[in-house]
């Protein structure tokens, strides 16, 4: 039985959307430098140069000019 964690309390769907933000993010780099990136406040984010990236209709817009510095 689960107790009340934060994994407990989310629903499946929200479940399964973690995990393929977090496998889409082991498999994404930063076009510019090549590094890893993360998610900050719903862009994602170079761990190294810092460019923030939208996400559109929850398709990642990896392209270096329309990136935020």
């Amino acid at each position: 039985m689960c107790s009340m964690s934060l994994k407990c309390s989310m629903s499946k769907k929200q479940k399964n959307k973690t995990v393929a933000d977090n496998l889409l993010l082991d498999i994404l780099s930063c076009p510019d430098c090549k590094s890893d990136v993360g998610m900050v406040k719903a862009k994602i984010v170079c761990k190294k140069c810092g460019k923030k990236y939208s996400i559109v209709n929850g398709i990642p817009v990896m392209l270096i000019g329309e990136a935020d510095k």
